[in-house]
């Protein structure tokens, strides 16, 4: 707790993802501002994960987007072979990037999140 509050107070206006221990499919995922975090006087409820925004992120068309590369590492005695999956998944949020936002819909690529903005919209994940 101490060690948050500290990395939290190094900058106020810092984006940081909060989302539950304990979870999946992006639910009760969002994005706070340090500063709001630490004014917070309500002690949550359930374990949360706190991480810290990624600053200058690479975009798509505009959009944050992440890939899912799946890879398995098998070590052999002194050697390490990575055996890397055909296929990836590429997802990308629905909302152009605007860092001022807190929107999960800018910020939380999964498609559980962002299938609710989908309507009228060509698929943007492949």
């Amino acid at each position: 707790d101490v060690a948050l509050r500290e990395a939290l107070r190094i900058d106020g206006e810092a984006l940081w993802v909060v989302k539950p221990a304990r979870g999946g499919a992006g639910k009760k995922v969002s994005v706070a501002r340090a500063a709001h975090l630490l004014s917070s006087e309500e002690r949550p409820r359930r374990p949360l994960v706190v991480q810290r925004y990624v600053p200058d992120l690479s975009l798509i068309n505009g959009r944050k987007f992440h890939l899912r590369v799946y890879a398995l590492l098998v070590e052999r005695g002194q050697e390490v072979d990575v055996l890397v999956y055909r296929e990836a998944l590429g997802l990308v949020a629905t909302e152009p990037f605007d860092p001022r936002s807190l929107s999960p819909l800018v910020h939380v690529t999964n498609n559980r999140v962002q299938q609710v903005n989908y309507a009228g919209l060509p698929p943007s994940n492949w």
